[in-house]
Order: C-alpha cells, then structure tokens, then sequence
C-alpha cells in the first residue's frame, strides 16, 4: 500500500510539474511575442524612409544650445522628438492630436513633456520656445496658415522654425500616385517650395535656407516603392535609403518629394 500511495503521489507532481511547465512555456512565449512586437515596431520607426529624410534634411541646422527650449508639432509616439532633442542637446516639449500617441510617449519618454493639442491653437504662452520643429505634419492641417502663426507667436523673437512638408512637385510624379497618396495619408494640400516659402514669411518669419529630396528618377522610384508596399519596404530599408541619397546626389533635378525650410522669427 505504501508503494502504492507514493506512485499517486508521484504521478501528481508530474502532473503539476508538466501543468508548471506548460505554464512556463506559455508565459516564455508570450514575451518572446511582445519582444517580437516591440523590436518591430522600433525597427518601423527607424527605418523609416519619410522620417529618415526629415532628419537628413534638417540635421545641419539642429545646433546643440544647452538649455535651448524646443517644441515639436505634431510629435506622434515621440520617437524622433527625442531623438531631435538628443541631436541638438534640448529640453523638449511635444504637442500632438492623437491622446493615445501623447500616452505612449509620456510613457517611453518621461524626461520629456508631452501635450494633447492642435496646431492651429498651441496651448503655450508667447515667446515660450527657442526652437520649433514639425515633420511633415503641414500637409495635414486644412488651416495652416494659422498653424504657422501659432508657431511664431511661441518662438521667442530670433527663435528658429525648422520644418518639413511633402511638396510632390517632381515632374516624374504621376497623377495616380498623387491621388493614392492623397487619399491614404489624408492630405489637406502639398507645399512645394514655391509656396512654403511665402506662407513662412507671411507668418512672421524670415527664410534662412532651404533645400529639396528625392528630386531623381530613381528616388522618385524607391519613394513609390515604400508607399505601395507599405510595412514590407522596411525589410529593404538598409539598401533602399542609401540609394535614393546617392541617386539624388547625382541625378536630381528640380522639384522634388519633400521640402525642409529653416527661418527665423522676426
């Protein structure tokens, strides 16, 4: 009878043992899902072509000032509100319309500030700024003559606005792309440079320099490549975005997909 007993009693630890393990497994697996998840949205972020022509275009003007206060328009998850902040040694401050994106950074970025709001009304006092900057964030904003205004009115005087638009005025560009573009990203206009420029200055700013992407064929190319394959582009994005700054650098031509525009406050 005692053999027997310890038979049951071992038969029950292998089967808790196999329920814990199990469990383990589980659990284990559920990580390694999150990790997955987590690496791929970061890998998303990073090899984004638009995001990562933004910053090409602008990094000479990102100058490292300590203390410099700086403001971000439209500053999504965060992501490169902090690493425009670490480029030019700022404190910064985001301001975006989605809540559940102001979340996400408050809790990926806590040494920064992060604010629910509209561009059109920057809930800031005057002159409360060294440095605004907004990524490719115009050409969603229906009223962004306004927009601009706003961001003048909290840049100190001499402050510096640092911006990107999709201006979609390479000749190359066909109608069908712009319409898909369109009605994918809900574009309120495109600002080609020739535009941007006088709604900057009509708000209160002077232009100190600007400057043009993706104006070649072959970047013009890639560039489609990345809106119609979406997430699947970001596999290439290592080979991709070196060809469209070498092609660019020796066939562009006028016009081009985006626009980066420095100016100062008067």
């Amino acid at each position: 009878m005692a053999d027997g007993k310890s038979m049951v009693k071992t038969e029950k630890c292998k089967v808790v043992d196999g329920t814990a393990m199990t469990g383990n497994l589980e659990l284990l697996a559920h990580h390694f899902e999150l990790s997955v998840l987590a690496f791929l949205r970061h890998a998303a972020k990073t090899f984004s072509f638009p995001r990562r022509l933004d910053v090409r275009m602008i990094r000479p003007w990102l100058r490292t000032s300590a203390g410099c206060m700086m403001l971000d328009v439209g500053c999504g998850d965060g992501y490169w509100t902090a690493r425009l902040a670490r480029l030019c040694g700022a404190r910064a401050c985001g301001i975006e319309v989605d809540a559940s994106a102001v979340a996400a950074a408050r809790r990926e970025h806590p040494e920064h500030a992060w604010r629910v709001g509209r561009a059109e009304d920057l809930p800031f006092p005057d002159g409360a700024f060294d440095l605004v900057v907004s990524l490719s964030v115009i050409q969603f904003i229906a009223d962004a003559g306004r927009a601009l205004r706003e961001m003048r009115r909290v840049l100190r005087p001499g402050g510096r606005l640092i911006l990107t638009a999709d201006a979609m005025d390479w000749p190359g560009i066909s109608p069908g792309f712009l319409r898909l573009h369109r009605r994918k990203y809900r574009v309120a206009a495109y600002w080609p440079l020739e535009r941007l420029r006088p709604a900057v200055e009509e708000a209160g700013f002077t232009v100190r320099a600007a400057r043009r992407a993706v104006s070649s064929r072959l970047a013009s190319r890639i560039m489609h490549l990345e809106e119609r394959c979406g997430k699947a582009a970001y596999a290439a994005a290592p080979l991709l975005y070196p060809a469209i700054l070498t092609s660019d650098a020796l066939a562009g031509g006028p016009g081009g997909h985006k626009v980066a525009l420095e100016a100062l406050a008067d």
